[in-house]
């Protein structure tokens, strides 16, 4: 079934340099994961806001801020303590985790020491 068109919209706007901060943080919340997925992948995202989509409920978002080139550290070590709640984290995001080069090092060695074999 297609998307709804405001969707679309809405993912698209996510998406764009120049949505305000203010839409961003309202789209963060949107009820579709690939709208939230596309905040979390937009470089303007302000931390608070990746730091939320670091505990989202869907993993697809949570990968993305993994992914995003202006992540912080401290969203990186607060995505790395939700998927440490997991019984079978995801192991994309781990694996974007470790590869993050702002991931500090104590939290590399989290990850090869409990997650060996996702890395």
């Amino acid at each position: 079934m297609p998307k709804n068109p405001f969707v679309l919209e809405a993912k698209l706007e996510a998406s764009f340099s120049n949505t305000s901060l203010e839409r961003l943080e309202e789209l963060s919340v949107h009820t579709d994961e690939e709208v939230r997925g596309a905040v979390a992948s937009n470089p303007n995202s302000l931390k608070k806001i990746l730091k939320a989509l670091a505990r989202d409920r869907d993993w697809g978002v949570r990968h993305r801020v993994a992914e995003n080139t202006a992540v912080t550290s401290d969203v990186l070590v607060v995505l790395l303590e939700v998927e440490n709640t997991y019984t079978e984290p995801h192991a994309w995001i781990i694996d974007s985790l470790f590869k993050n080069t702002k991931l500090p090092t104590f939290a590399k060695n989290v990850i090869r020491t409990k997650y060996e074999d996702y890395i």
